[in-house]
């Protein structure tokens, strides 16, 4: 009679679930047992050479070359001679040139493009700090290579041969997503592009983060040839003025109703034009509008979305009110990522008999700075007044733990000050507070909140004990990052880090 442990569908749904320390015993258990949970390990490779020995060690990449479909190479000339082989299952391929160790890849470009051709499976290609004497701009290679369909290259250099260029415009055309950051796109290949303005057509997902790019139009003439984007990511340099901002607004307006995922970042950005640029979008699942002019008139543009958004982030946006976080909350179902600023908790009605509940139960990411604000002070002769202001405070804090404990989804939870959002962090003797992860204060609530792995609480203070942290570890498995300080006392918070640290080895 066969046992459960025996059949391998059975081994296979409990290595999804086990992490890097586990899958290492189980491989060690059996020759059975082995073979279910090796792929696990070795499906994603990063080689770094670390005093001239590359880790993990050349024969055992080889050795099981079968089973790897992510592959970082952040290594040298000799490594990539060695590791130049058939990966069978390869998906994805990420090349590192670490300009500053001189490990170029000019002398290898022969051994890249043997790479690139024995392995035609790869449908993700990276390239970071590349120049035009490199190997990737010959293109020949990426061009022909039949499944790719993303290709990412960061802190480069354009070629300036035609041919290269019509070889990078050839596989642009049959990609999915495309993403150049700190690499300036040229007129020479804008021009190229151009020739046929429906090429680009295929292009879903677009990047570009090119913040000091000194020519916008060479970016904006790029967007407008990707007239099929439905995500668009794109961060404009800090010095644009609003006459271009004005006329990329009316230009841009005929591409919105295929998008439903829209990073934009520029300071100079108004409200006005952000609401113009919504108001295009048929639909919206994605928003990350972090430094612009965000504010009423965009909010009332993104209300009708509520319904289908999934991913929002107005962090740096000065026109945000504790209003408008209120409804977010209690009205967006799908919202996965919600990164927000300070939100002041007495704004947000939680005392109220006609407060809703939170609608965003399927979160998996929250940023939010409760500040909880202490009353001002009073005359002597009314010494209870503090009192009543530290009730009133304790009670708010139990009240937001208790609607942070029914976000059952929630793994990073972010209540820490951003010092770029504004404002100063909070020092001792101010008259506002932040979240205190206390069991004492509610922290308990949170016990339904199984998937939890990061908290951060930058620049707040806090007076967390070891019972505290033991509860975190008992109640929250796999918790295994804390930024920001949990006790003000060096030595407390010390002892304390410590004892997540050690789970977060033990991970």
């Amino acid at each position: 009679m066969e046992m459960a442990l025996d059949l391998p569908e059975i081994l296979l749904l409990i290595g999804m679930y086990l992490d890097h320390r586990e899958l290492t015993q189980c491989i060690r258990v059996c020759a059975a047992w082995h073979a279910s949970f090796v792929h696990f390990i070795w499906s994603t490779v990063e080689v770094i050479d670390a005093s001239g020995e590359p880790y993990p060690a050349i024969n055992a990449i080889i050795k099981h070359r079968t089973l790897i479909k992510d592959l970082t190479m952040w290594t040298d000339y000799s490594t990539i001679e060695s590791l130049t082989q058939t990966y069978p299952r390869l998906e994805r391929l990420s090349i590192i040139s670490d300009a500053e160790s001189g490990a170029r890849y000019v002398a290898s470009g022969a051994l890249l493009s043997d790479l690139l051709d024995l392995n035609p499976t790869i449908m993700t290609l990276e390239m970071n700090d590349i120049e035009p004497s490199d190997f990737v701009w010959d293109m020949s290679s990426i061009d022909t290579l039949p499944c790719l369909k993303q290709l990412d290259i960061y802190d480069s250099i354009f070629p300036k041969e035609k041919t290269a260029l019509q070889s990078l415009y050839r596989t642009c055309c049959r990609l999915h997503t495309l993403a150049f950051h700190y690499t300036p796109i040229p007129q020479s290949f804008i021009d190229i592009c151009s020739s046929d303005i429906y090429a680009l057509k295929g292009l879903r997902k677009l990047e570009l983060d090119v913040p000091e790019s000194p020519n916008i139009h060479h970016q904006l003439q790029f967007i407008q040839l990707c007239i099929g984007l439905v995500s668009l990511d794109w961060t404009l340099s800090c010095d644009v003025d609003a006459v271009i901002l004005d006329s990329m607004t009316c230009s841009l307006a005929e591409l919105w109703p295929t998008l439903e995922r829209l990073k934009l970042r520029n300071s100079e950005i108004s409200d006005k034009n952000l609401a113009s640029i919504l108001a295009c979008m048929k639909r919206i699942k994605a928003l990350d509008v972090r430094l612009t002019g965000f504010g009423d008139l965009s909010f009332q543009v993104l209300r009708p979305h509520f319904g289908t958004l999934e991913e929002l982030e107005l962090v740096q946006c000065v026109g945000v009110t504790d209003a408008m976080i209120c409804e977010i909350l209690q009205s967006c179902p799908k919202l996965r990522e919600l990164i927000l600023g300070r939100v002041r908790v007495r704004e947000l009605g939680l005392l109220s008999p006609q407060s809703r509940p939170w609608k965003c139960l399927s979160l998996r990411r929250l940023q939010l700075e409760f500040v909880f604000e202490s009353r001002a002070s009073t005359p002597s002769s009314l010494p209870t007044t503090e009192d009543k202001g530290s009730k009133e405070e304790g009670c708010l804090m139990q009240l937001v733990y208790e609607r942070l404990s029914h976000l059952t989804q929630l793994e990073v939870l972010n209540v820490g000050h951003d010092l770029l959002d504004g404002g100063e962090a909070t020092l001792p003797g101010s008259s506002e507070g932040h979240l205190q992860f206390n069991l004492s204060k509610g922290l308990g609530q949170l016990c339904r909140l199984k998937r939890m792995w990061l908290v951060n609480t930058n620049e707040t203070r806090q007076d967390m004990n070891k019972q505290d942290v033991e509860w975190m570890l008992e109640h929250w498995k796999g918790f295994k990052e804390f930024y920001g300080s949990a006790n003000e006392d060096p030595e407390i918070n010390r002892a304390l880090k410590i004892m997540i640290y050690k789970r977060n080895n033990s991970i």
